[in-house]
């Protein structure tokens, strides 16, 4: 997370081409995928050094953390379908720090809100922190059928984006690491009101 911008793309090149079509994890496409996205996104935004401005600099940063939170969840789930195995760990291209310990398995989610913070189509979820857990993913549906919004963080509050007003709106929490995942929670439902506030929560 502290590398330099140059080393951080090295690092993540490295574990592109480490990732591409790794044996260890034939299905691991659509997950560096996504990681590839964000990383590309911030790449062509660095400006050239003689045409920096605070405007295009601002950008770069926004995106350079984007990346570093893809980076992230990815590495969550290269370690969650590694199960421990070091030799699939030493393929990735990721930095080994210590022996892979396995945490105890996850507990149901509880005590899942929404809240917002004026951001326009922006719900924050939220859920009690587990300790063993390594990640955080939230999903939003207009029917609970149909799933159409989702977000994951590394801590137990998470923020989707792009959301429509005056629409109710389901949210499930569920949380995992490299034993698996919970079941997703039981729904709470909200409308998106003006100005951005939930004015409904209901269990």
């Amino acid at each position: 997370m502290n590398y330099s911008d140059s080393k951080f793309i090295d690092f993540s090149q490295g574990i592109i081409l480490s990732m591409t079509k790794n044996v260890f994890f034939p299905d691991a496409a659509k997950q560096l995928a996504m990681f590839v996205t964000t990383f590309d996104k911030f790449v062509a935004s660095i400006p050239p050094r003689n045409l920096r401005n605070m405007a295009n600099t601002a950008v770069k940063k926004e995106n350079r953390i984007a990346a570093n939170n893809a980076l992230f969840i990815f590495s969550l789930y290269v370690e969650w379908k590694a199960a421990m195995d070091i030799a699939a760990l030493q393929s990735t291209g990721f930095i080994l720090t210590a022996k892979a310990q396995a945490k105890g398995l996850v507990a149901l989610v509880k005590n899942v809100s929404a809240a917002t913070n004026g951001i326009e189509g922006m719900v924050i979820v939220k859920c009690d922190n587990d300790p063993n857990a390594d990640i955080y993913e939230v999903r939003i549906s207009r029917d609970e059928k149909n799933w159409e919004w989702f977000g994951a963080h590394r801590s137990r509050t998470i923020k989707v984006m792009g959301l429509p007003r005056s629409e109710k709106l389901y949210m499930q929490m569920r949380i995992g690491n490299s034993h698996g995942y919970s079941p997703w929670s039981a729904s709470i439902s909200g409308i998106i009101g003006q100005p951005e506030t939930i004015l409904s929560i209901h269990e």
